[in-house]
């Protein structure tokens, strides 16, 4: 038999978060086509990009479970706080599911509902999206062959950024 993956958030600064219950994950990945005509013979994927990644749980936490030192006695509460904590904070968080594991993941809704039935509990849905977390570096060409028509040597520059592991180049 397998062992199962619980699934959590973590991040450095905020800490770990693991779920008593999951009730659903819903994973969404999209890729969304432009509007403009596409040339025969042209390359279908500079016409189409990915948009970031979108988790949303339904997660629950139970007071009656022995107390964690992390949550004390009012599990459910201090897990909405750190929740609402990491939603404040926008910092990326890695979500850890059964299905896959998300870098650079920011809490974007939270909704829980208190009434009668979450008296001793907490039932939320919350959504995490990815982030495009890109390196950019900037490279000065001098001598271009040119002059500027005052006479000054014209440069070139080229930008190259990666995103999601794939770099890309922009000359100016």
């Amino acid at each position: 038999m397998s062992k199962a993956i619980k699934t959590l958030m973590k991040n450095k600064a905020l800490g770990t978060f693991i779920f008593d219950a999951v009730f659903f994950a819903d994973h969404n990945m999209n890729v969304v086509l432009t509007r403009h005509p596409v040339q025969s013979g042209a390359a279908v994927t500079d016409h189409a990009y990915v948009e970031p990644e979108t988790v949303t749980l339904d997660i629950g936490m139970t007071d009656s479970a022995k107390p964690l030192k992390k949550f004390g006695d009012n599990r459910s509460v201090t897990a909405y706080s750190l929740l609402k904590k990491a939603m404040e904070k926008r910092q990326p968080v890695t979500l850890v599911t059964r299905l896959f594991t998300y870098k650079d993941m920011v809490v974007t809704v939270i909704s829980a509902t208190d009434d009668y039935t979450t008296m001793n509990a907490l039932r939320a849905t919350i959504t995490l999206q990815k982030i495009n977390i890109v390196k950019v570096s900037k490279v000065t060409l001098r001598g271009g062959g040119g002059t500027t028509p005052r006479g000054k040597p014209t440069t070139a520059a080229t930008q190259v950024s990666t995103v999601n592991g794939k770099q890309l180049t922009m000359n100016s």
